[in-house]
Order: C-alpha cells, then structure tokens, then sequence
C-alpha cells in the first residue's frame, strides 16, 4: 500500500532482499525493500500516452491514482505469490492503519525533509498531491484487492502438504493447506467468496501432495489443482463442477465416483530469470486504441479507428481472445465501411477459432467492359461502386508465435445496383451484376519472423489461397492464389 501511495510501479522480485528474522521454526524472514528509484514517477506528454497503452507501468502521479493493472504490472508476480492469503478484510485493516499514520504533520514533516531549493520549487504541489493520495488510497488499495482477487494463485512449497478444498458452503470455497506429518502445521487458509473471485489455482510445485475436495454446494468458482513434480493423491469426495486437475510430472492416483480424470498435457511454467523477467499474463482483460488510414485515386482519402480487446486466462497463450472493431470513412465519396473479427484461443493447445463479418461501401473497381474490344470513356464513368457484406468462421493452428496456418468459410453479398449514368448500366445485365451471392473457403499460411508488439514493428509473409464453388449465384469453380 506504501508503493500505492509513493507511485512506485516498480516493485517486482530483484527489488526485494530477505532476512532470517529470528532462528525460531518456521523460521520468519524480513522483507527488505531496495532500489525505490520510481516512486513519485511522473510520465506525462502525448508520447508517453501512446507508449503506455502497451506498458502501463509507465504512470503519471498526481492526485488521482491510475489503474491498478498500472501499478501492479512490474510487481504482479510478487502481488500474487505473496498477497493471495489475505482477505478484504485483512486489507481493510492494513490500509486504515496505513492512511491513520499519513496524517497532514507527517506529510508536511516528508516533504520539509526536501533541500530548501527543491521544496520551493515542487515542495507545496508535492505535499498536496501526497495529501490526495492520502484520502484516495482507500479507493486504490479496493480497486487492487478486487483484482488481485479475481483469479487467485496459491503456491504450495518443496515440502508434502495435506491440501484441502472445502465447497460446503454455497458461494464460497475455503483453501486450507498444511504441512504432512504428525506435526503437520498450516501454512494457508483463506475463504473465498464467489462476489470476489472466480477462480483459484493451486500451484504444489515439489512434494508428495495429499489434496482433498470435499462439498456439493454451489460455490461459482473454479478450482484449478496443478499438482507439480512429485507423485500425488486426488481425493475428490463431492462432484466434479467446477475442479480441473492438471498433473503431467510423477506417480499421480485420482481417488473419487465423480472424479475428473488428469489433464497430463505438458505445460512449462514460466520462471523468472534476468532475461525473462515479464512474467506472461493469465488474468483480466485490456482495451487498445486501433487507428488506420489509406488512399486511392478511385476512394480518396480513409481515416479510420476502432478498439480492440484482449482477454487473457489460464493456460491460453498468448492471450484467451482478442476481438477488434473497426470503422473507416472517406470524406470525398461520403461512405464507410465497418468490420470486427474476433479470435479465442484453446487451453494449452496451439489450436484457435474465429470469426467476423465486414459491411463496406468502399469497393470502387473499374470495367471497362467484356473481351478485348474495349475503350475508354474515363475513368469516372468506368468507375463500379459495390457494397459488400461478408462474414466468416475459421479454425487455424499458431506454432511458436511465428507461423499461423489457417482455414475459414464464408459467405458473401457484393451489390453494384448503385451505378447510374455509370459505364456497366449500358451494357444490360451480365454475370455479376445486381445483388451476386457466393460462398468460398479460405486456406493462409502467416509467416511473422520479425515481431515486436511493443514498437510495433513487423515483417510478415502472407500466403492465401481461395476457392468458389458452384453454389448460390456461381455458375463454375473458380479458385485464386495469392501472396501478400
């Protein structure tokens, strides 16, 4: 709440040193804060704006607090191994004490501790600023507890633990996790309410682990079990609704009627080294701003924007879904176009689907009419206006991030009825013209080498290749093949 309070986004796990507190068992170890060399970060201008709709971290203080995601992003993996056993009211009682001893002497005394220089220059604005986010840390430390609550991870130890999971009472679950043996102690407990969080996962790591899941009420959420390295024992003595089990290392027994059986997929947890320190993100969801532009003789100028959203849950790589909608405009012709598409990825699996649809009046083409008898009369009046409208679904496969293959159907209307005075509503009707309905199938291969979502730099090789059948308004086969 301390880094809430000073701004400090920068709080992950080589920010933080440990002590043996005392040689008692279980030994307690003394956190040691280091490196505060963000607190009070101010990142303002237009720039800075853009970069942080892709690194939150980067926030601005002043008397409102930004998202939490923003000043949880570099310390989330810390946040959540470390803060899981406490509840809301736990972090109600902290934070009261916590804003009790801010008061405005010990917040004037601070900020008069600054060289005479520089508290005449920011000192007023710095202890008024300190003030507001005083009285607005309650609001923040919520906001952060809500989302540190929504998916929970619980991390077991080295050591045998005795693991049990009690669903007894409707909306809520208790975790309680101990230490094997005769003098066994707990380690963990916490009751969770399904106002609060929507699922746990159980993280065992190493050891021989005993879990228990006992309780047929309707709790609303889901329990994740991943028993790690080790040779474990599944007991489930209540219904298998809402329990996923997740064990591909060891000896591993499921005890149980209504059992689920083992998810034994492989799965490399991710783990902090100094080269991979961004650990990858399983939780919420973000919105980005998505803008584009275009020109061509025939359209003029398009601007365009739209948003898109990126969900992410477990074991979905690189995210869960992401769906974009966008819309552009082109002021001479006065007309638009909209589309959105949406993608969702299948737990620890390379595989996809995805859909979207598009309605345009953009799609000017030129015909200069059949054969090889043709004139010209000028562009304008060669001019063909369509609207078109198109949806597709598709399944697709993404291997290492780097290639995509893929494969969609779709069905589609193109109109050319908006032509009058135009060179195609002389010569009657022809094949193609009016409202034409087709279906076809889409087979890609994506090919993205160079690939920097930050910067947003990339290279990509696109190979498609499509065919119509003789369906609906097509008369015969026809097939195209293309790269891009």
């Amino acid at each position: 709440m301390v880094d809430l309070f000073l701004g400090d986004w920068d709080r992950h796990r080589d920010q933080w040193r440990w002590a043996i507190h005392s040689e008692d068992t279980p030994r307690r170890w003394l956190p040691i804060p280091r490196d505060r060399d963000q607190a009070f970060s101010k990142f303002d201008g237009a720039a800075t704006a853009i970069v942080r709709t892709h690194m939150p971290q980067f926030v601005r203080f002043d008397e409102e607090y930004p998202s939490p995601v923003a000043l949880h992003w570099n310390a989330r993996e810390v946040d959540r191994w470390f803060l899981s056993g406490l509840d809301r009211a736990e972090w109600d009682a902290i934070g009261a004490e916590l804003v009790t001893r801010l008061s405005d002497e010990v917040i004037a005394e601070a900020t008069r501790r600054l060289p005479p220089e520089v508290y005449a220059l920011d000192g007023g604005e710095l202890e008024s600023t300190l003030r507001a986010r005083r009285d607005g840390l309650p609001g923040a430390w919520r906001s952060l507890y809500a989302l540190l609550a929504r998916e929970v991870d619980i991390q077991g130890t080295r050591a045998d633990e005795v693991v049990l999971v009690d669903r007894g009472d409707p909306g809520a679950v208790t975790v309680t996790i101990s230490t094997r043996g005769q003098d066994g102690r707990e380690t963990f407990r916490r009751r969770f309410l399904a106002a609060e969080t929507a699922e746990i996962r159980l993280y065992l790591d190493r050891g021989d682990d005993d879990v228990s899941v006992r309780g047929d009420a309707e709790t609303g959420i889901t329990v994740r079990v991943m028993g790690g390295r080790g040779d474990d024992r599944f007991r489930v003595e209540s219904s298998a609704d809402g329990l996923r089990l997740y064990d591909d290392r060891g000896d591993n027994t499921v005890f149980g009627d209504d059992a689920p059986s083992i998810d034994e997929r492989a799965w490399e947890e991710w783990e902090w080294t100094e080269e991979d320190r961004g650990q990858p993100r399983d939780w919420g969801h973000r919105y980005l701003p998505l803008f584009w532009s275009g020109y061509s003789a025939a359209v003029g100028p398009v601007i365009g924007g739209g948003i898109r959203r990126d969900t992410y849950a477990f074991r979905k790589s690189p995210n869960s879904s992401t769906v974009n909608v966008r819309l552009g405009y082109a002021p001479v012709l006065g007309k638009g176009r909209g589309n959105i598409d949406a993608r969702f990825n299948l737990e620890n699996s390379s595989t996809f689907w995805a859909f979207g649809g598009d309605v345009s009046r953009l799609e000017v083409t030129h015909f200069y009419g059949l054969g090889n008898a043709t004139g010209s009369a000028g562009r304008e009046f060669h001019e063909v206006d369509q609207t078109g409208l198109r949806g597709w679904v598709g399944l697709g496969a993404s291997f290492d991030e780097r290639v995509t293959v893929s494969a969609r159907a779709f069905l589609e209307r193109v109109s050319t009825q908006e032509n009058a005075d135009r060179f195609i509503q002389t010569l009657g009707p022809i094949y193609g013209d009016g409202a034409f309905v087709q279906s076809g199938a889409t087979a890609s291969v994506l090919v993205d080498p160079w690939r920097d979502d930050v910067a947003g730099n990339r290279l990509r090789l696109r190979v498609e290749g499509t065919v119509y059948p003789s369906l609906l308004d097509v008369t015969s086969v026809t097939a195209d093949l293309g790269a891009q």
